[in-house]
């Protein structure tokens, strides 16, 4: 039996086009021999035309290469099927890996980083122009520190680079920060004299460089009026070290204090990510938008201090889940709406700072629970209606400003009843009308309605 034979009694039968061809080369009467040769003639053209070359790909050749899975990229250096040829000199290339990294991977390898896939599990990260993708970039393209997907502090730094980026932080010469912004790119004079304590990289066609001698440090004054020194938000090193930033000892973020510093853009919702933190100051910028639900998650919180910014909206109803609240400081915003009986759920609150805004309403006779409340400014909104009268609950008041609102009635005699320190009420006698918007036995200083005027009485 022939091979053929064979073949089709185990049911391999050769396809009908073979079946043609050897039907044609019969017809033909082209020996066998004469096909081998032709096709070993073949053979040895191609394998002289083909010669493997040893120079490196061009930089616009190089490939992605695919994240490890510790945060960190594994080169591919040309080497077909990924497999990892030794260098040579493997410890000379040790000593330079950290000077000058190579270029950032691009979107595909960003996005099939294992540390983006664990940031997709706490936020949205879609639009490529969003601060969160920002600072999902840095941390896997960018981030000399060069964290892991498993590192315990990710989340956190993950948090505070998308504060940064939200609040006009950025990697442009001239960023929104006046103080400890990051490290910009390097001048050409900078690219000229790159020393090898100079750690570069090159991503989307821009030069970011940090050094460990200078570049990552800053010097500014505090509010004390003493001139400090500090690392640059984005440094390479523990984000408990960046400027304005506080850590308890073990290293979780219990503050954010970065006032006056020219902040502007949003409050990003993945502040919430800092379960710890206390205190949230970032007072006397120009953040806009309005302030995140999300923040009413933090059960730690105890200072919000968003002083004189362009905060719009209303009081979001999570923030009155902040129960361990003792300072709220929200004054000279934009902020509107009412404020709800939920801030019962304040009953730690020692001062409360909401002048200058846009709110209206008539306030809640719950605020007559904040058994701790001292301090107060409701004046400069548009409060209407009666001033309640539970306010005489509040025996620690100390001073409490009502000026410039739309309140009717008096102030009443159970507030005025605990000798309170300071009182200060639309009750200056309007010329006009002989008569007063707000009557007060109690009051140290009276406002005329229109708020032009206020005098000491």
């Amino acid at each position: 039996m022939t091979k053929l034979e064979k073949e089709q009694a185990r049911g391999l039968e050769r396809p009908s086009r073979w079946q043609g061809v050897k039907k044609w080369l019969m017809s033909h009467k082209i020996e066998t021999t004469a096909i081998l040769v032709c096709l070993l003639g073949t053979a040895a053209i191609l394998a002289i035309v083909y010669v493997p070359s040893d120079e490196a790909p061009s930089p616009t050749s190089v490939v992605n290469t695919p994240n490890t899975g510790d945060g960190e990229s594994t080169p591919n250096n040309g080497d077909v099927g990924g497999t990892d040829a030794p260098s040579g000199n493997e410890e000379e290339s040790d000593d330079m890996a950290g000077d000058v990294p190579p270029p950032a991977p691009g979107t595909d390898a960003i996005m099939d980083s294992p540390i983006f896939q664990k940031l997709l599990l706490l936020t949205d990260l879609q639009d490529t122009s969003s601060p969160q993708y920002k600072a999902a970039d840095w941390l896997i393209a960018l981030d000399f520190l060069k964290l892991g997907a498993e590192a315990p502090n990710l989340q956190q730094r993950f948090a505070l680079a998308t504060f940064y980026m939200a609040t006009g932080g950025g990697l442009a010469i001239k960023n929104g920060w006046t103080r400890c912004s990051a490290v910009p790119p390097p001048t050409e004079n900078d690219n000229n004299e790159a020393a090898s304590n100079i750690q570069c990289m090159v991503h989307n066609g821009n030069v970011i460089c940090a050094e460990s001698g200078n570049f990552e440090t800053c010097n500014f004054t505090d509010d004390s009026g003493t001139m400090s020194q500090g690392n640059r938000f984005l440094s390479p090193v523990n984000e408990c070290e960046w400027f304005g930033i506080t850590c308890d000892d073990s290293g979780v973020v219990t503050r954010i204090d970065i006032e006056n510093n020219e902040l502007s853009g949003f409050l990003p919702s993945e502040l919430a990510l800092l379960t710890s933190l206390r205190t949230l100051n970032i007072s006397n910028n120009t953040v806009g938008g309005s302030i995140p639900e999300e923040l009413g998650l933090i059960g730690y919180m105890d200072q919000l201090l968003l002083t004189s910014n362009k905060l719009e909206g209303e009081l979001p109803v999570d923030i009155y889940d902040l129960q361990g609240l003792t300072r709220l400081e929200i004054e000279r915003n934009n902020l509107e709406g009412p404020l709800l009986p939920e801030v019962r759920n304040w009953e730690l609150l020692e001062v409360m700072y909401i002048n200058h805004n846009k709110l209206s309403g008539e306030l809640p006779s719950e605020l007559g629970t904040l058994g701790n409340l001292r301090k107060a400014t409701l004046n400069n909104n548009f409060f209407s209606g009666p001033i309640p009268t539970d306010l005489g609950n509040l025996v620690n008041l100390e001073s409490i400003k009502f000026a410039q609102n739309d309140f009717t009635g008096a102030v009443p005699s159970s507030l005025c009843d605990i000798r309170i320190r300071s009182v200060t009420a639309d009750c200056l006698l309007n010329p006009n009308t002989n008569e007063t918007e707000v009557s007060c036995s109690c009051c140290t200083r009276c406002c005329a309605d229109d708020g032009n005027i206020c005098q000491d009485v």
